[in-house]
């Protein structure tokens, strides 16, 4: 549901600035409709900033665990679209350094 009004702003204000002749709803640079072929464009620009990129599936992962940074277990389930809380437990990361930091606050050792 948050993915919507940036969805409703494509549609009625940047789109149409495009001028695209096209019906599709995404359209690519230089008259290509091909969304297949832009995100491995995409991909590849990404890769160039950034070598550890390595897939888009990567994006998704990294934004599932910083949302679980900031938002409880089922709000971003449902943000995710994941059916079973399960699937979003697996991006749970259990921070090495958040724990030594807990142990050692709680256990100092003398």
């Amino acid at each position: 549901p948050h993915q919507i009004l940036d969805l409703q702003e494509y549609i009625l204000l940047i789109r149409p600035k495009l001028q695209s002749r096209s019906e599709r709803l995404f359209t690519g640079r230089h008259d290509i409709e091909n969304l297949q072929n832009n995100l491995l464009h995409l991909g590849h620009a990404l890769k160039k900033i950034n070598p550890k990129y390595k897939h888009a599936v990567q994006i998704r992962q990294s934004v599932i665990t910083e949302w679980l940074k900031e938002k409880d277990l089922r709000t971003v389930q449902y943000m995710a679209g994941h059916r079973y809380v399960s699937s979003t437990e697996r991006y749970q990361s259990s921070n090495l350094e958040d724990l030594k930091e807990a142990l050692n606050k709680h256990h100092p050792l003398k």
